[in-house]
C-alpha cells in the first residue's frame, strides 16, 4: 500500500473551494482523503508549516518495513551563534555517534559577523527570519542539544528550548554545572534555562 500527502484546498458541504487549505493523505487502496490536522489555514505555505501535521507526516516516513534498517534519530543544534565553533564540534560529534544533525546556516561566524554591516532593521528582518527557519528544523528534529558554552543560554536559544518542549522533543545539554554525575537527580530544563539566565545578565554587564 502506497500513502500519498498533498496539500489541498477545502471544500463546503456543496463541493466548491473555501479559500482554506489542509494537509491530507490518501492510500491507494482508499477511496478516501483524510485530513491530518484539524486546522484551516489561510495559505498553502502555512498549511506546509502545519506542526501537528509534520509530527504525523514525521511518523509516517519513520514507519519501518520488516526489511528496512531503522532511520537514525534527528538531532537539531541549538545556541548562541557566539559559540560556532561549537556548533562545529558538535555537528561532528553527533554525526559519528550515528546521528542525523540539523544546524544553524553558516557554522563560520557570529550573526554580527555575517549581518552586522547591515542597518537595525534590516538585521532584525534577517534575525527575526532565521529564527523562524530553525524552529523548522527543530519541527523535523527527534530532540535538540543545546549549546550552552559555560551555561550561557542566550534569549532566542531560550525560545527554541521552550518551542522544542511544547512539541514534544527531548532536550539534551552540551554543559551542566559542576558536581553532576550519573549518581545524581540532573538539573531540570528549567532550571538549566534558569542558570542560562542568569549567566547571560552577567556576560551582557
Amino acid at each position: 500500500m502506497a500513502i500519498f500527502f498533498r496539500i489541498l484546498e477545502i471544500a463546503d458541504d456543496q463541493g466548491k473551494g473555501t479559500g482554506k487549505y489542509r494537509y491530507t493523505s490518501r492510500s491507494d487502496e482508499e477511496e478516501w482523503t483524510y485530513g491530518l490536522c484539524g486546522h484551516e489555514h489561510e495559505t498553502v505555505e502555512e498549511a506546509a508549516k502545519c506542526p501537528d501535521a509534520r509530527t504525523i507526516l514525521d511518523a509516517e516516513f519513520r514507519r519501518d518495513g520488516a526489511s528496512k534498517r531503522p532511520l537514525p534519530r534527528i538531532v537539531c543544534l541549538c545556541g548562541s551563534t557566539r559559540f560556532w565553533r561549537e556548533f562545529q564540534r558538535a555537528s561532528l560529534s553527533e554525526t559519528m555517534a550515528g546521528r542525523i544533525v540539523l544546524s544553524i546556516g553558516a557554522a563560520s561566524g557570529t550573526d554580527d559577523e555575517h549581518f552586522g554591516n547591515l542597518p537595525r532593521e534590516e538585521y532584525d528582518r534577517i534575525k527575526a527570519e532565521l529564527d523562524e527557519l530553525h524552529k523548522r528544523k527543530i519541527d523535523l528534529a527527534d530532540e535538540i542539544l543545546v549549546l550552552n558554552v559555560e551555561g550561557y543560554v542566550g534569549v532566542s536559544t531560550e525560545s527554541e528550548i521552550k518551542y522544542a518542549k511544547q512539541h514534544g522533543k527531548d532536550v539534551r545539554w552540551l554543559w551542566m554545572p559542576d558536581g553532576i554525575d550519573s549518581s545524581c537527580e540532573p538539573p531540570s530544563d528549567e532550571m538549566m534555562i534558569e542558570i542560562g539566565r542568569q549567566v547571560r545578565e552577567v556576560k551582557n554587564r
